[in-house]
């Protein structure tokens, strides 16, 4: 057997079919509202409606220090 054989990589196809229909693991509870909203508009099923990475550093430097508290 080799480790990359077909029959290995089903478990990898199971995830990306996962992950295609839209069924991602639930944020932590711990998670702060303000982390999730970003978390949930980068899991935007449409890519075009993501926010690019430097809309992310801007949404995360207008938290601050303030939610890692």
């Amino acid at each position: 057997d080799y480790p990359f054989s077909k029959e290995s990589r089903k478990g990898i196809d199971v995830i990306k079919d996962f992950i295609k229909d839209g069924d991602l693991d639930p944020f932590p509870t711990s998670t702060p509202d303000s982390f999730r909203d970003i978390g949930e508009k980068c899991r935007a099923k449409d890519p075009k409606n993501r926010p690019s990475t430097l809309r992310i550093l801007e949404s995360l430097r207008a938290l601050g220090a303030r939610d890692l508290k």
